[in-house]
């Protein structure tokens, strides 16, 4: 216990930590265990690390190399670190990875018993939907020459033709690929050659995604496909079939609020649904994709949308990462091969984009290119870069931009005028606190606008304040991550807080019914997942941090549609685009292991 105080005292562990290490000790010794103190210790210590693991977003502790969770940390230098081999002879001997035991250990990777079988149920869901299921093909390249006519075909549709060839031939498929890709365009698409493979057999069609905000994003895309001439390709019946509703997966599947572990479905009271689309699934832990799968019918086909170079969530877990498995060459003879597809080509970012290939050299890791296109003589007029080391001078920098941003936002007195305003900027933060983080932003903007008359903050609600809602409201329809403004209400003379609505405008709520919030003048780019802006500040720490990585970088940088500014040293941006989000998690190797050679 002394060893693992130190672990404690070091910031790795917690109080928690070393006291479920404790308490496993103890079964143990109950069951007969006579350990060595040097085997007692590593196996406490292995323990605690196991606890510790899913909130640092790792499903599984590595054996070999017990630190190497621990990247995500402050340097904590002289710890003393167990030798391998002692860790993997304790915890083969100890009763606690027995069958039936708290601890699962198979080869070098270490489990709670419930994590264990999380990953194992998700992967057994998952390879048990992959055989390969008869089509009309007939059917499918008539509908092929409508959906994408041959004359007018572009780059990238072939790519689009091949995702819906992999999800018309398999029960469970993956659909990846970056912003402006085409995912949304294609899925619609899919769902039309679904709907018309079975006519008469009235398809149920659900449409999910992890947040309500991603799944307000879900059905704007689906609208804005199909007005964009996708109607016309389909005969009436059929586009009338696409649903134009979305939930989350929560409310899909009847998360009870009191007890979150209990769900209305389940594998005995299944989801009704014949197809179920899940968009944004970069963002779904390991818990929830194992529920989801576990409450969809074997015979149901289920469809994944996402981008597995963004961040993943923030609970254990890099699901969509480990189902796109490694880089796969044509005829790969793995089932799980047959199961993704790639979209490549983005119609968001053009050749020309600054933007789009700032975002691909973050994304390989080109740490040259990426100091090119931020120099301020690269010029890419849609990137700007605020490249001030000191934090006073990068808030300067930013206050005339953020002053004339705003200005329309927080003056607007027509709610769909001022919703449609915050979907033209966002500051997005790496950090939230911190001389660059979210809430000295929060403030810092607030000041500034006040400062110049263009708001008068009175109290913690007033008119004008954008905010950001932060815990869900079934009853309410209003997520945690849905965005929203405090306006008056001539029709009432009050405040109240408006929030984006279906096609009949925005929704209006009493102040005292909205859920938590916070104010949004900036939020952390963690929460800015599944939305865009026409224009996205994106600001890097004024220090090196470990939780700054690629992924982040990346993700922030492809919420601008069509103008970047990025505020980064080009240090810290090099620092950045080195570091790799690093999960601990077995499920790649059993979906993509060969059947001869089992993780």
């Amino acid at each position: 216990m002394n060893t693992l105080r130190s672990f404690q005292a070091a910031g790795v562990l917690t109080a928690l930590d070393v006291a479920f290490a404790g308490t496993l000790d103890r079964l143990a010794r109950s069951l007969g265990a006579t350990p060595t103190e040097a085997e007692a210790g590593a196996v406490a210590l292995a323990a605690a690390l196991s606890a510790r693991a899913p909130r640092h977003g790792h499903v599984c502790v590595d054996v070999a190399d017990l630190a190497a969770g621990i990247r995500t940390e402050e340097a904590a230098p002289g710890l003393p670190w167990p030798e391998a081999a002692l860790v993997r002879a304790a915890l083969s001997a100890s009763p606690l990875t027995a069958p039936g035991g708290p601890l699962v250990l198979a080869g070098d990777t270490l489990y709670l018993a419930r994590y264990a079988d999380l990953e194992s149920n998700l992967a057994a869901a998952i390879l048990g939907r992959l055989s390969p299921l008869p089509v009309d093909e007939a059917r499918v390249q008539a509908d092929v020459e409508r959906l994408w006519p041959a004359a007018r075909r572009s780059s990238g549709d072939a790519d689009q033709i091949a995702a819906a060839r992999t999800a018309l031939g398999n029960r469970f498929a993956v659909i990846v690929g970056g912003p402006g890709t085409g995912k949304t365009t294609t899925v619609v698409r899919i769902l039309a050659m679904m709907l018309r493979q079975a006519p008469d057999a009235g398809l149920r069609i659900a449409l999910l995604a992890p947040t309500g905000k991603a799944a307000a994003r879900m059905v704007e895309s689906i609208l804005d496909s199909l007005r964009r001439g996708g109607e016309a390709a389909f005969p009436p019946e059929i586009a009338e079939a696409i649903p134009r509703v979305a939930t989350t997966i929560h409310r899909a599947l009847g998360v009870r609020p009191d007890n979150p572990a209990i769900t209305k479905h389940h594998r005995e009271n299944p989801l009704p649904h014949d197809i179920v689309v899940v968009d944004e699934a970069s963002m779904i832990p390991l818990a929830l994709m194992a529920r989801l799968l576990d409450a969809i019918r074997p015979d149901a086909r289920v469809v994944l949308l996402g981008d597995q170079h963004q961040l993943a969530s923030v609970e254990a877990g890099a699901v969509l990462a480990d189902v796109c498995g490694p880089p796969c060459e044509p005829g790969d003879p793995r089932p799980m091969a047959r199961a993704v597809a790639r979209l490549t080509v983005s119609r968001r970012f053009h050749d020309d984009s600054g933007i789009g290939e700032l975002a691909r050299a973050v994304n390989r890791g080109d740490v040259a290119a990426a100091a090119a296109l931020t120099r301020p003589d690269a010029g890419r007029p849609d990137v700007g870069v605020i490249a001030q080391e000191r934090p006073e001078r990068a808030l300067a920098a930013l206050r005339p931009l953020c002053l004339q941003a705003y200005r329309p936002i927080v003056g607007a007195r027509d709610p769909a005028e001022a919703l449609k305003a915050m979907d033209t900027f966002r500051v997005l933060c790496a950090h939230r606190r911190g001389p660059l983080g979210v809430e000295r932003l929060n403030a810092e903007i607030r000041a500034w606008l006040a400062a110049e008359r263009i708001v008068r903050p009175q109290g913690a609600v007033w008119r004008g304040l954008p905010f950001l809602v932060t815990e869900n409201d079934n009853d309410l329809g209003v997520y945690n991550g849905d965005t929203g403004i405090f306006l008056d209400d001539p029709a009432l003379g009050e405040l109240r807080a408006f929030l984006p609505g279906a096609e009949a405008g925005p929704r209006s709520l009493s102040v005292n019914r909205l859920p938590a919030w916070e104010p949004v003048f900036a939020m952390t780019i963690h929460k800015s997942q599944g939305s865009e802006v026409a224009h996205a500040v994106v600001v890097l720490p004024e220090r090196l941090s470990p939780i700054v990585t690629r992924e982040l970088v990346y993700t922030g940088l492809t919420r601008a549609r069509e103008r970047l500014t990025l505020v980064a040293t080009p240090d810290i941006l090099t620092h950045a685009i080195t570091q790799r989000v690093t999960r601990a998690s077995g499920l790649r190797a059993r979906l993509w292991s060969e059947p001869e050679a089992p993780p």
